[in-house]
């Protein structure tokens, strides 16, 4: 588990210090500001929106390498490693619910 809440940790971290406070500023680029033209703000918050989605695009790989990394850490699943339930039929009762219910 520690391992797992490192990884929060670290998507946490850039979620809340670089994409929030990216997606911020875009958005506050968006209302008409005193002082400045509206074709220099539109430009600076098309620019802005390019690096909001490019953090966006950073947070996905990165999520996606610290899933590996994880799955690459657990042991393989084998019939008689998992608890009462795994490698053992399902009920006949809780299938024919569960197609019931699909129909």
């Amino acid at each position: 588990m520690i391992r797992v809440s490192m990884r929060q940790r670290v998507w946490r971290r850039l979620d809340d210090e670089v994409l929030k406070p990216i997606r911020a500023v875009r958005r506050r680029l968006k209302r008409p500001m005193i002082g400045i033209a509206d074709e220099a703000r539109e430009g600076l918050r098309h620019d802005v929106k390019a690096a909001e989605l490019r953090a966006e695009r950073v947070l996905m790989e990165t999520l996606e390498h610290l899933a590996k990394t994880l799955v690459a850490e657990c042991p393989p699943w084998t019939p008689d490693s998992g608890g009462p339930n795994l490698g053992a039929p399902a009920p006949e009762d809780a299938l024919s619910s569960l197609a019931a219910a699909l129909r």
